[in-house]
């Protein structure tokens, strides 16, 4: 959210890209520990359970988005009806990759949800869990070797869409756009198969009673937090930023799901703050990028200095999410999850 919300000012994090596969690796490490177990899911109850999750939040972030989307169509004849068929589609998770008004400028290689730019993430994460129960009964030295292999398909294919597309260099970090869509998958799978393999391996005995007493304290939780924000803080020179981005996701956000995995909060108070972000984080990351684009819509039509735009969407965004969160998302999931009967669906 910083990352973006800054694009235009002091530009904060800028490598922040890779936060979406530590996104991928930790929903692989956790869906590992709620599911791996399991023997009584169907794929299609676990997608109806995964799409009741994800759903109701990434629907509010196309309905809020759906105006300003609105308003930039609106001077060409068929903007209007463009910005609704890409509403709808974008709606039901599908991307498009078609007519979009000029001043958003991806005409060479339009993004895949110009509503809620972020909702690609989201496409892949729910097309991945098709194949979650098949990864998770693979064993962690398959899964370490799939995201291996995951990763070396992903860097050829990058590739061959940047030449296809006539662009020099590789389409990394992809999915987002048309040019690097094909890349998501491979992007995906790594995360995933990486994430898997992770729980495996701490799941094992040698490393279950490794204790890191320092990572418990006060002291070592301050430090942890700052290397992981540093990590989004390197801004490197030309020609090496996807070389960066390798680093990135196969050594470092690993490396911090491993930790995080052993540690502990050291008191109730750090406990109700992690608490209060992991219960913030997602409806953000649903909603921070229409929030932004409405209220840019807002400051320009009203004349609004610039240089409070940036926090004025940070405040409304916490917001929105905060009551989205609670009175959106926790009791649509439940009032869902009681009348659909998910056990009883099949998916062969």
């Amino acid at each position: 959210m910083f990352m973006h919300y800054s694009e235009n000012s002091f530009r904060l994090f800028p490598t922040a890209t890779c936060a979406v596969d530590f996104f991928f690796i930790l929903s692989g490490f956790v869906l590992a520990h709620s599911y791996g177990a399991r023997s009584d899911l169907t794929v299609g109850s676990f997608m109806l359970k995964r799409v009741i999750r994800l759903y109701p939040l990434l629907f509010l972030g196309t309905l809020i988005g759906l105006p300003w989307l609105f308003w930039m169509a609106a001077p060409y004849p068929q903007g209007v009806m463009k910005t609704a068929i890409a509403g709808l589609t974008n709606a039901v998770y599908l991307p498009y990759f078609g007519w979009r008004p000029p001043e958003l400028g991806n005409l060479g290689s339009p993004e895949a949800y110009p509503i809620n730019g972020p909702e690609w993430s989201l496409f892949f994460e729910l097309a991945v869990n098709i194949i979650f129960l098949y990864l998770v009964r693979l064993s962690m030295k398959v899964n370490f070797w799939l995201a291996f292999g995951s990763l070396v398909f992903m860097l050829v294919l990058s590739l061959v869409m940047a030449r296809a597309f006539g662009k020099s260099g590789v389409a990394l970090p992809g999915g987002w756009d048309l040019m690097s869509f094909p890349v998501g998958f491979p992007r995906v799978i790594f995360g995933f198969s990486l994430g898997i393999a992770i729980y495996r391996m701490l799941d094992l005995e040698s490393f279950r009673r490794i204790e890191p007493v320092f990572l418990q304290s006060a002291a070592g939780a301050l430090v942890v937090s700052a290397v992981f924000v540093t990590m989004f803080t390197f801004a490197p020179g030309k020609g090496h930023a996807a070389l960066l981005y390798l680093i990135q996701i196969a050594i470092f956000c690993p490396l911090f799901v491993v930790i995080g995995a052993k540690t502990a909060p050291c008191n109730a108070g750090l406990t109700r703050i992690i608490r209060l972000l992991g219960f913030l984080s997602y409806p953000i990351y649903c909603i921070h990028i229409p929030v932004k684009n409405e209220t840019s819509l807002l400051f320009n039509y009203f004349a609004l200095p610039t240089e409070v735009e940036p926090f004025a969407a940070t405040f409304l965004t916490f917001v929105i999410a905060a009551l989205a969160g609670k009175y959106l998302d926790i009791p649509v999931r439940r009032w869902l999850t009681a009348t659909i009967r998910w056990r009883t669906v099949e998916f062969r």
